[in-house]
């Protein structure tokens, strides 16, 4: 094995920043390779985790640190009907809980990686797919990385983060490579119930598609899992008409928040636009974003709905993003698309900082960390 390929993980362990560094300019300056594109997203991934368990506990993580601290009060059976809802993630939580020996902040590092991984490595499968640009690739997977409106749901909204990185793996299978892996799409929904709304992307494909079938067969197989189990079903729709009735009560005035994501959502919609022009590929994204863009603006005036739901676009903006790179700069020169790329991504890595160290969230050590080391 080439010590160049070593270098990165031997770097991390004295300073998980640099080691990123160096992972990164790895793969700009030596010819494509997948296994230094999955080492880059290996080693930011628990570069992130590594943050995220800095975090203060606040807000809704500390009903995530409640959830898994309970862990030891119950059997198996019994916890995964904890909440009566979602069981698959408190399956999850059961199984990471003794990974992590019940210690939170382990447990925040390995859902941290273990969502980010997911979603970085679905990024390089469309790359794998597509073969656009390496610059595309590399810009792509430090968007995601960097974004921090991805970054604030890891540690936050546990549920939907871990829902949302499944999504966007079952996203690319079905869309890039006519894959029906509905059990990503079904432990999605039982992890976040918002997940349902992907369902959509089954009514997207062709009419002369092998997934015609699909159409009438998958929704009968999730209203018979609901009526089979009516009680788990009534107690999540109680208690997503109380959240939906508590924000409708609210005066809640987005303001910036709501131009930025109405000005991100189109931004998605137009890059999947663009690729939608120059491939076969490209329907089924364009059209899912578009519909999925009329669904919450119809839905502006609730902001539970609004907000939750939004969440899924900021998946979907590291994806777009590759094509938007690619297609508008790709008639520029290299030297001219690497200073656009140097550019953008010295731009998402002073915006992810200025939101680490002024956001909202409060971390302990972090300049430690972030300059230093860890351990």
């Amino acid at each position: 094995m080439k010590f160049s390929f070593l270098l990165p993980y031997i770097v991390f362990i004295f300073s998980p920043l640099f080691g990123v560094f160096s992972s990164f300019f790895l793969n700009i300056l030596f010819k494509e390779n997948k296994m230094n594109q999955i080492q880059f997203v290996f080693l930011f991934s628990l570069f992130l985790g590594i943050i995220n368990s800095l975090k203060v506990v606040e807000s809704d993580l500390l009903n995530y640190e409640v959830w898994f601290n309970d862990v030891k009060y119950f059997d198996f059976l019994n916890y995964l009907s904890y909440l009566n809802k979602e069981p698959l993630f408190f399956f999850y939580n059961y199984i990471l809980y003794y990974l992590s020996f019940g210690i939170f902040k382990v447990y925040l590092i390995y859902h941290s990686f273990i969502c980010y991984f997911l979603l970085g490595y679905s990024v390089i499968k469309m790359h794998s797919k597509v073969k656009y640009s390496n610059l595309s690739l590399i810009l792509s997977l430090s968007v995601l990385f960097l974004f921090p409106n991805i970054f604030s749901l890891s540690a936050h909204l546990n549920r939907q983060f871990l829902a949302g990185s499944i999504l966007m793996l079952f996203f690319v299978n079905f869309v890039f490579f006519s894959k029906n892996k509905f059990y990503l799409l079904f432990i999605s929904i039982f992890i976040h119930t918002t997940s349902l709304i992907f369902i959509l992307l089954y009514f997207l494909k062709s009419s002369n598609s092998k997934y015609n079938r699909i159409y009438f067969v998958f929704p009968l197989l999730i209203l018979f899992y609901f009526v089979s189990n009516f009680s788990l079903f009534n107690e999540s729709i109680n208690y997503a008409l109380n959240r939906i009735e508590n924000s409708s009560n609210s005066n809640l005035n987005l303001g910036y928040f709501e131009f930025f994501n109405y000005f991100l959502f189109l931004l998605i919609c137009f890059s999947f636009y663009l690729f939608y022009r120059v491939s076969n590929l490209g329907k089924v994204p364009y059209l899912f974003s578009l519909l999925f863009l009329i669904f919450l603006i119809f839905n502006s005036n609730n902001s539970e709905i609004s907000l939750r739901f939004s969440f899924y676009f900021y998946f979907l903006f590291p994806f777009s993003f590759y094509f938007l790179y690619y297609l508008i700069l790709q008639k520029f020169n290299y030297n001219h698309k690497f200073f656009i790329f140097m550019g953008l991504t010295s731009l998402f890595v002073f915006w992810f900082l200025y939101k680490l160290f002024f956001g909202t969230w409060q971390y302990i050590d972090l300049k430690k960390v972030i300059l230093l080391s860890y351990w």
